[in-house]
């Protein structure tokens, strides 16, 4: 996580250093995300996922016409709501039994991408890179077996994953893009521990770009 940190750190400073080659630009970005949750080996429990999305800012650094990296701060939104089967667990406290989830995450991405058709309008590339998530709020209203409601605290505060995709630009102008990017993503850790399970993720990002003039 510290390595991520600093790394990102290292390529902000880079991407400002060159802007005045004009090999950088800044977009912004939304996307529908469609969330895989799966209960734990041995349990059966009822996971629903609900609307998730994510929004955000990215800047890259065009290292040639084939190649850049991304940096990337956004705000993710996960929804799901579970019925859990602990019909075969012995416990003595109360275990959750119904569960409405939102939780809002903090990403922060590193992607490099490099493009394998290129034309004077478009451009179809691969993208790949890892994202830290930092939970920052979320409304967790968990009815236990003994029908007491609040809040399990179940949640992971920080997240890892990978993503990867293939994306398509389409130049509006000298200045402005369009990009969108069906991306896959896989966890690293469990969103809640009551799960218990790695979850992944498909999203279509859809961002206009702006590349900075030269001076």
């Amino acid at each position: 996580m510290k390595n991520l940190l600093i790394l990102v750190l290292i390529v902000s400073f880079n991407v400002s250093s060159f802007g005045q080659e004009s090999k950088w630009t800044i977009g912004f970005f939304g996307s529908p995300y469609f969330y895989k949750i799966k209960s734990m080996k041995g349990l059966n429990h009822d996971i629903n996922s609900k609307f998730s999305y994510q929004t955000g800012i990215e800047s890259a650094y065009l290292f040639s016409k084939r190649s850049e990296i991304q940096l990337g701060l956004s705000f993710s939104n996960i929804s799901y709501n579970v019925n859990y089967d602990f019909s075969h667990a012995s416990s003595e406290i109360s275990l959750p039994k119904f569960a409405e989830i939102k939780a809002q995450y903090i990403d922060i991405s590193l992607f490099y991408d490099i493009n394998f058709i290129t034309n004077e309008k478009c451009k179809f590339y691969l993208i790949a890179g890892p994202v830290s998530s930092f939970l920052i709020s979320s409304q967790n209203k968990t009815t236990f077996q003994n029908n007491n409601v609040g809040d399990a605290k179940d949640l992971t505060a920080n997240l890892f994953s990978l993503q990867a995709g293939i994306g398509i630009k389409y130049k509006l102008n000298n200045k402005l893009s369009l990009k969108f990017e069906p991306q896959f993503r896989y966890h690293f850790k469990v969103i809640s521990f009551f799960t218990g399970y790695n979850p992944t993720s498909i999203n279509c990002s859809l961002g206009i770009i702006y590349l900075f003039p030269e001076k």
